[in-house]
């Protein structure tokens, strides 16, 4: 007569160990000490809008070009750029002369100045004066608005190409300003990203690498901020970001309706699409939104 298989423990916490708050219990691992809780969206990406927008606006090695180029400014000037890091409170923290530093650097780059132009829709963002001097200027707000919440919605999930690029200039930054000691193997692949390595491999890597890098420092409140002014702002609803760029869809989608399940769109010359030909993620609807019946500027 066989034995019967011992059953495994379960991988699970005893009630009696969970710490009680009121009506709700708390797991062991959620009451450690000194851990908070982090996210990419509502924390660290309103913090990196500047990041968000180039990778948005531009196509992707021009993108990284602007990143890497920015990578040699901190390294040639780490005094200025103490901590490595390049949020947009982290440089007003440091002072006028690191803003300068860096948005000199990326407005020098007449196409990066005219996509980050939105940022002077946020009065509230840190070193306002500093970036809203050297942006191009904003001659539509409802566009501005437009292409602001585009570069959100490209970026909204974290395991994203789009995300993983402004997380990999993050980490790149710590490292060539000193802040961060690697094996010369690894900061190969993250110095030449993405052409050496395995990407599989090597974009976890980078996340996992901006991830710790956050939880060293205290969360800024300008993320906070930018979601309240935008819930203030804009209309909620739901968004569509539409990813190619064809010659053909020059100011942006004139017409959209639903058939038989899919969408169809029509661009300017009246020539169909249909959502075999474009890549769409959708932003639910949240407190950040562009108002209803604004064409996506791409």
């Amino acid at each position: 007569m066989g034995h019967k298989p011992r059953k495994r423990a379960a991988n699970r916490t005893p009630l009696d160990k969970h710490r009680r708050d009121g009506s709700r219990l708390d797991p062991p691992f959620a009451v450690m000490p000194g851990m908070t809780p982090s996210s990419w969206l509502d924390d660290v990406l309103p913090d990196m809008l500047w990041a968000a927008l180039i990778v948005d606006g531009l196509e992707r090695e021009h993108a990284l070009a602007v990143f890497r180029k920015l990578a040699a400014v901190v390294h040639d000037a780490a005094v200025s750029f103490p901590d490595g890091l390049i949020t947009h409170s982290a440089l007003a923290e440091a002072g006028p002369a690191t803003v300068k530093a860096a948005v000199d650097d990326l407005c020098g780059d007449r196409a990066v100045a005219s996509v980050l132009s939105p940022l002077r829709l946020l009065p509230e963002l840190p070193a306002y004066d500093g970036w809203a001097s050297a942006c191009e200027p904003l001659t539509d707000d409802p566009a501005g608005w437009t292409s602001l919440a585009s570069a959100v919605a490209t970026s909204f999930n974290h395991q994203s190409q789009a995300a993983t690029d402004c997380r990999w200039i993050v980490v790149v930054a710590k490292l060539v300003s000193g802040n961060m000691t690697i094996h010369p193997d690894q900061a190969r692949q993250y110095l030449e990203y993405p052409n050496v390595g395995d990407m599989r491999v090597v974009r976890p890597s980078i996340r996992a690498t901006e991830m710790a890098f956050r939880s060293m420092s205290n969360p800024p409140k300008w993320p906070e901020a930018f979601w309240q002014f935008c819930l203030k702002s804009t209309e909620c609803g739901p968004f569509y970001n539409y990813a190619p760029r064809h010659p053909d869809i020059q100011v942006g989608i004139t017409a959209a309706q639903s058939q038989d399940s899919q969408l169809r769109f029509e661009s300017r010359s009246g020539r169909p699409w249909s959502t075999r030909e474009w890549t769409q993620s959708a932003m639910p609807c949240s407190a950040f939104a562009p108002i209803p019946r604004l064409s996506l500027r791409r």
